[in-house]
Parts: structure tokens; C-alpha cells; sequence
């Protein structure tokens, strides 16, 4: 087995970290908390946008592109390197459609997940090898299911918000 492999595994055993929630690793100097994704709901012409994940978790699942936000960068810069890391596509006039904090992930990670919607979307698509395994369009009467992550149950909620034109205020 190869050490990324092994660490790997620690980690699918401990998804909250080895040491106590909310205590102070000595060794890299951070506390064992909750960590923050940025996800794009790109729906356009009456069609979503979506990634077919090729790794775990929820390897082989259809989802929103999006993933772990890094230091230095808000969510939505966040939200828009992920889009063009995972897909090459740009886009640009984000806006927030809601906040997940479920605290009953199935894998113990209870991210904190944002989701900004935009339907202006720019470039040639690029499978992103190891992470993407394709990127797709889909009607709404075709969409997979169940999506990755819940994300079917989240676009039922997103959808009346998307429609409507009433979004929360992005902070940047």
C-alpha cells in the first residue's frame, strides 16, 4: 500500500482529525474545525451544469463543480478557481442561493458548503484527469440521481430562488 493510499485511509477513519474537535494541533499550529466549500449551480437555458466526480468521496456520482475553499480567497473566488480548475470554464457575476451546515454528513465531515448560482458561463470545457471524469449539460427532466452530496435535494430548493431573481447579497 503506498503512503498516499495509507493516508488516505487514516484519513477515511478519522474525517474529523486525530486530535479532540476544536483543540490545537501542536504540530501544524491549527485547530480541528469545520472547513468551508464553494459551489457553482450553473443553470442556463433551462439546463445544469454538471461534473461526474472521479474520485472519493462519491466517486462516480454527477454534482455541482465546486470543492475545499483555500487560504487567501473569499468563497466566491473560491467557487470560480474550482469551475475553472475542475472544468475550464469561467464565470462571473455570482450570487449566492444558499448555505449548508448538516451537521449528519454520512462521512463525519460537516463542511460548511456555499452555493452561488450564475447562468454566464465563458470557455472551451476541460476534463480536469484524476478529479473530473466528464462535464455535461443536463435538462431537468434527465438529471442523474442521486447527485453527489445531496446536490438533486439542494437544486429542488435552489430552483424557486434561481426563478425568482431574489438572491442574497454576496460579500466580497
Amino acid at each position: 500500500m503506498s503512503h498516499d493510499q495509507q493516508l488516505h485511509d487514516i484519513w477515511l477513519q478519522n474525517p474529523t482529525g486525530l486530535i479532540p474537535k476544536g483543540t490545537l494541533c501542536e504540530r501544524c499550529a491549527t485547530y480541528n474545525a469545520r472547513t468551508i466549500t464553494s459551489n457553482l449551480v450553473l443553470f442556463k437555458d433551462e439546463k445544469l451544469l454538471l461534473v461526474h466526480r472521479d474520485h472519493e468521496p462519491q466517486k462516480g456520482r454527477w454534482g455541482f463543480p465546486g470543492g475545499y475553499l483555500e487560504w487567501d480567497e473569499t468563497v466566491a473566488e473560491g467557487a470560480v478557481r474550482e469551475l475553472k480548475e475542475e472544468t475550464g470554464l469561467d464565470t462571473q457575476n455570482l450570487r449566492l442561493v444558499g448555505i449548508r451546515s448538516d451537521l449528519s454528513s454520512k462521512d463525519s465531515r460537516q463542511n460548511i458548503d456555499m452555493y452561488f448560482f450564475s447562468d454566464q458561463v465563458s470557455g472551451t470545457p476541460q476534463i480536469q484527469a484524476g478529479e473530473i471524469a466528464a462535464i455535461e449539460w443536463f435538462s431537468l427532466d434527465q438529471l442523474p440521481k442521486p447527485l453527489a452530496f445531496g446536490h438533486d435535494q439542494l437544486f429542488e430548493k435552489f430552483l424557486p430562488v434561481i426563478r425568482s431573481g431574489v438572491f442574497m447579497p454576496v460579500m466580497l
